[in-house]
């Protein structure tokens, strides 16, 4: 009976942990969405919400099956695509999207697309 009690203990402290987790992960999430035109650093992330980066950066992948750096660049590659599609000038869609520069928005969009921005926009207003 001992075992069993234990055991049931333990379990709920496993999905007590993981509800935590769950609730971090999306509390990043949407500072990352709210944020996601600034320079974000994992320390402004880190001091916001009293957890070490490290912490931030397990909860988030577990979570999410991603680094927060690929889930800010994938967001930062489809705010490119949609602001392509509205036929803005790649070098301004680079500079919106917060790219470095065109050269960065073109490697990151060929990775997630394969294509570049300008084959795309090709594509588009055919």
């Amino acid at each position: 009976m001992n075992n069993l009690f234990l055991q049931f203990c333990n379990k709920n402290a496993n999905e007590n942990e993981n509800t935590k987790n769950t609730i971090l992960a999306l509390k990043i999430k949407e500072y990352l969405k709210d944020n996601i035109n600034e320079d974000i650093l994992l320390e402004d992330i880190s001091n916001d919400m009293n957890l070490s980066i490290v912490h931030i950066l397990r909860i988030f992948k577990k979570e999410f099956g991603l680094p927060i750096h690929s889930y800010i660049l994938n967001k930062k590659v489809h705010l490119a695509r949609k602001l392509i599609s509205q036929n803005i000038p790649i070098s301004q869609v680079a500079q919106t999207a917060g790219f470095f520069d065109q050269s960065h928005l073109n490697k990151s969009f060929k990775r997630v697309f394969q294509l570049t921005p300008k084959e795309y926009q090709k594509n588009i207003f055919l």
